[in-house]
């Protein structure tokens, strides 16, 4: 009788039982026995977590991208550096016969351009070193071909050897300490070693690998701007992953808390109407499905056991009823004979 009246009152409401439970089929098993405040936890709790879930999510992605940008930006701006610093190297050792012109009366003097021509000439070995180590650990980055970046390198390296022997052999002709030549004769021993074929021949590859590198400063300007836009369109994306990412979690942490709050307030409403069909309609037929084992579902069967208590009592008055009628008919066709 229960479970017909339970199948009725389900069919009147439109929705089935089979319906309601599928409907919660999607949350866990055991949601649907779970008290009400331990649904209203576990829902904010849900909700929250999907919320800070979906942010770390988006701000780990966010700072991936950020830090692939911020890498390559860094690489760039090492090989500029590095370039940079070989071209200005370049034209100091370059410039050195130059400058001996000037300090060909004093040996003080002398020695100080010897020694910072043998320190720059140190650190240019050093940075053509570092160029092939970065060639070597960084090949994705370099910003030309690789076989005509290390000609260049090579070139420097061979070029820079001679020159220093020529340099070397200059020195030996004027060196003041030995007091064999004048000032007016050191200079013009300069300026003939200057003006003779192999110093031109040097100044020849060097131009010659000056407009090498040249062609490749370009190249890596070239791609620290690529990699200064990349820094910019990662922290555009990383603004948007983050966003995205926490509006989505938000969107279901209200679907999330919509549906359990739904899941709440269903069974209540059906317990709601049933009681309000039986007043309404004097129906103690009905009864109420019990869906849940929680206070609501104790409310349903304690609301079911109320109506069938009802009939069974209404069911008694009028079997009373009608023996007293019978009675009290016996008792008036007794007086009446």
């Amino acid at each position: 009788m229960v479970e017909s009246n339970q199948a009725g009152e389900s069919q009147l409401l439109g929705v089935s039982p089979g319906q309601k439970r599928q409907h919660l089929g999607w949350l866990s098993p055991w949601f649907a026995n779970l008290g009400i405040a331990q649904r209203i936890g576990y829902g904010y709790v849900c909700a929250i977590s999907l919320a800070v879930a979906g942010t770390v999510v988006g701000l780990v992605y966010g700072e991936y991208y950020q830090s692939q940008a911020e890498t390559q930006l860094l690489v760039a701006n090492q090989q500029k550096h590095l370039l940079y610093t070989l071209s200005n190297l370049s034209l100091s050792l370059r410039s050195h016969p130059q400058r001996l012109l000037a300090t060909a009366e004093g040996t003080v003097w002398f020695q100080y351009e010897t020694n910072e021509f043998s320190l720059r000439l140190s650190q240019t070995e050093k940075v053509l070193a570092e160029l092939r180590e970065f060639i070597n650990n960084h090949p994705e980055f370099v910003s030309t071909d690789l076989t005509e970046y290390q000609d260049v390198l090579d070139g420097y390296a061979g070029t820079f050897k001679a020159y220093q022997q020529f340099i070397q052999s200059l020195w030996e002709q004027i060196d003041p300490i030995y007091g064999a030549t004048s000032e007016s004769a050191a200079q013009q021993q300069i300026i003939n070693a200057v003006l003779a074929p192999e110093a031109l021949q040097f100044d020849t590859q060097f131009e010659r690998l000056s407009e090498d590198l040249i062609r490749i400063l370009q190249a890596a300007d070239a791609e620290q701007q690529q990699a200064e836009a990349g820094l910019l369109q990662a922290d555009a994306l990383r603004l948007k992953i983050i966003t995205a990412s926490i509006g989505v979690s938000v969107v279901i942490a209200i679907l999330l808390a919509l549906s359990t709050s739904q899941a709440i307030a269903r069974p209540i409403k059906t317990v709601t109407d049933i009681a309000q069909r039986v007043t309404q309609e004097s129906n103690f037929d009905l009864q109420a499905p019990i869906t849940t084992e929680n206070e609501v579902g104790i409310l349903t069967k304690s609301l079911n056991q109320l109506i069938s208590r009802v009939k069974q009592l209404l069911e008694e008055q009028a079997a009373r009823t009608v023996e007293l009628e019978q009675a009290t008919a016996s008792a008036e066709a007794a007086n009446y004979a």
